[in-house]
């Protein structure tokens, strides 16, 4: 467990906590510590699942992750059954009397969801609208009844008390992105819901220069560039910063010879932003922009 938790904190490393972000994160923790569990809320590439594992770690506990999927069952979060255990017991001690006992038991493994409600971890449930909702029903009686249910199968009850020190935190995508379902109202109750919408460019410019080295001047052409490309597409689906991450890492591999207006960068930044449907003109246009 202390080996899985180092290798997420690992990924922590590139995390940017400026005033802005550290509010949100105060915030988080506060409903945390109070038992309420949190939801982030945004588009992909606003920094959610970075910003749960960070509040995950700041919360000095033990905390999983798991990932929604369309395929999952309650089984899936829950555990499964995990064979059968033959057990021989033979008794030959009185010599003329020989006597056999088998034994046939079933094994239980518990997955994530169980062990977290078990020990008291944090559970970070990623995109979890990408679940079918009868899947997270079994949050409901989680967060208001703090009990688990489990399969009858399992030796140990068919309920299990959750911890007190349980804590969980969701993420999710909004409802219009493919794959995603919208999630039942009786769960977004139980949760406070903390909406993430674009930075400030001081934020997005600390994120830049945080992923890839490059001087804060360029990182700043970049940010204001992509802030420009985000008013033209008029679309608050396209607020992922990995294209700003990614814009500045081929500008360093250019070695900062081109300027970010020039042939090459525009054209190498129009298949970054392909998705985005912007002529070759329209985006050289905003690059000299911010360039002057």
């Amino acid at each position: 467990m202390q080996n899985d938790n180092k290798r997420l904190s690992d990924k922590e490393k590139n995390f940017v906590l400026t005033d802005e972000i550290k509010k949100k994160v105060d915030d988080a923790r506060v409903y945390l510590n109070a038992g309420l569990p949190v939801h982030f809320q945004g588009c992909s590439g606003v920094g959610k699942t970075s910003l749960a594992l960070y509040l995950a770690n700041s919360l000095d506990r033990p905390y999983l992750l798991i990932y929604g999927n369309e395929d999952y069952t309650s089984t899936d979060l829950v555990g499964t059954e995990g064979g059968l255990k033959f057990t021989q017991i033979m008794d030959n001690y009185v010599q003329s009397v020989k006597k056999t006992e088998e034994i046939l038991n079933r094994t239980w493994i518990d997955e994530r969801l169980a062990l977290a409600c078990k020990y008291g971890y944090t559970l970070i449930y990623d995109e979890f609208t990408r679940s079918k909702p009868e899947t997270n029903n079994i949050f409901l009686a989680i967060l208001e009844e703090k009990l688990l249910a489990m399969p009858t199968i399992r030796s140990e009850g068919e309920f299990m008390d959750v911890h007190q020190d349980f804590r969980l935190i969701l993420t999710s995508n909004p409802e219009e992105y493919a794959g995603v379902y919208k999630s039942q109202d009786a769960l977004l109750d139980r949760v406070v819901t903390i909406k993430l919408n674009q930075y400030s460019v001081d934020t997005e410019v600390a994120i830049i220069e945080k992923h890839v080295n490059i001087q804060r001047s360029f990182a700043w052409e970049i940010a204001l560039a992509m802030r420009k490309i985000r008013e033209i597409c008029d679309s608050e689906h396209q607020l992922s910063i990995r294209k700003s991450i990614m814009l500045a890492k081929i500008w360093c591999e250019l070695g900062y010879k081109e300027p970010l207006d020039s042939e090459t960068m525009v054209r190498l930044a129009q298949n970054i932003l392909s998705e985005w449907n912007l002529e070759f003109n329209q985006l050289q246009n905003v690059f000299s922009e911010v360039a002057k």
